[in-house]
């Protein structure tokens, strides 16, 4: 038979297992947005760079050399600019930033559930799986509709996790609640 305590436990894990989820997930859609912009910046710079030297190249005197430079600079013009049209990359990176900013708020929210609503005891326990179900099923709506994080941005993000980047500095410190429970146990 299952006990009260049984089921908060269980909805307290499944809370747990939501945050971490969404953890590793919001971050690595944040390194895949950064990924996208640095991509646009260095494309489309180069590309700029490139149109400029050809565009000079029409009313400037160079070497001969430059005769057979100049349209290769031009080709690589059209095809940095057609990668940037087709791919898009500054859109990528808004699509996974928003998606991102999604997973985060249903992260906080998960922890708030947690650390507050879990912990009240006036809250029936039907209540509270009916909000652990919410948060599920937000998560699984988010899943469905954002964009797949690029594999190679998992290692990344697991390094930064482990190195303690996702930590908030409040939960590495004793609270004053936690320093009175302590010493009134001492005592």
């Amino acid at each position: 038979m299952t006990g009260p305590g049984n089921i908060r436990e269980r909805i307290e894990k499944e809370a747990r297992r939501i945050e971490e989820d969404t953890l590793y997930t919001f971050k690595q859609l944040y390194e895949a947005a950064a990924s996208e912009r640095c991509r646009y910046f260095w494309v489309g710079s180069a590309a700029a760079v490139l149109s400029v030297l050809a565009g000079t190249s029409v009313v400037a005197k160079y070497p001969s050399w430059w005769q057979v430079a100049a349209p290769l600079i031009s080709l690589a013009v059209a095809a940095l600019t057609a990668w940037l049209t087709f791919v898009k990359p500054a859109e990528r990176a808004q699509e996974y930033k928003d998606a991102a900013c999604d997973y985060q708020q249903l992260r906080d929210d998960t922890r708030v559930f947690r650390e507050i609503e879990l912990l009240r005891s006036d809250l029936e326990e039907e209540a509270l799986v009916k909000q652990i179900k919410a948060l599920s099923a937000r998560r699984a709506q988010l899943r469905k509709d954002s964009p797949q994080p690029p594999k190679w941005a998992y290692g990344r993000v697991k390094r930064a996790i482990e190195q303690g980047e996702a930590e908030y500095e409040v939960d590495a410190q004793p609270t004053a609640l936690a320093v009175e429970e302590r010493e009134g146990s001492d005592g």
